[in-house]
């Protein structure tokens, strides 16, 4: 009975984890995630609230990089904060899982930004390359909290 119980158990381990049901995140991560011949790898994302207009220009390099310039502007104090700089992909690693405004998920490739203390994380939605949601940490000396350059929302592509 042991015997029959372990067969089973193994062969749902084997026939679960076959090439047809696996996906390969780090392959398609670098298709999906370089520019291509179009010259269309560049983005703008924005988002805006009462007080705040967050923007975001994305341009992806050939190497796994992105280059990028954000701006976080306070309608009502009139302050700006701006940064722009080369963040690199964690290309090898599984794609994050991020959430929309209505809940739903989508996976999303991250790359980092380090400078001093400050760390920011730039994750992109895969599929669409429609959506970015910015997380920084420790970047408190570059801007005032009335201005993050952490997402309030999730920053949408602007039409061309």
């Amino acid at each position: 009975m042991k015997k029959l119980l372990l067969l089973l158990l193994q062969s749902i381990v084997i026939f679960g984890c076959t090439n047809e049901n696996r996906i390969n995140h780090s392959n398609t991560n670098n298709i999906k995630m370089q520019s291509n011949s179009k010259g269309d790898s560049a983005f703008t994302f924005s988002y805006e609230s009462d007080s705040i207009i967050q923007k975001a220009k994305i341009i992806f390099l050939l190497d796994g990089k992105i280059e990028f310039s954000l701006s976080s502007y306070n309608k009502k104090t009139g302050e700006l904060a701006k940064k722009q700089g080369i963040a690199k992909g964690e290309i090898n690693e599984d794609p994050e899982i991020d959430e929309d405004e209505n809940g739903n998920a989508y996976p999303s490739q991250q790359y980092f930004f380090k400078e001093k203390n400050c760390h920011l994380f730039f994750r992109i939605d895969i599929e669409e390359r429609n959506r970015l949601q910015i997380k920084e940490v420790y970047c408190e000396e570059y801007h005032s909290n009335s201005c993050p350059w952490q997402s309030l929302g999730v920053l949408r592509v602007e039409k061309k």
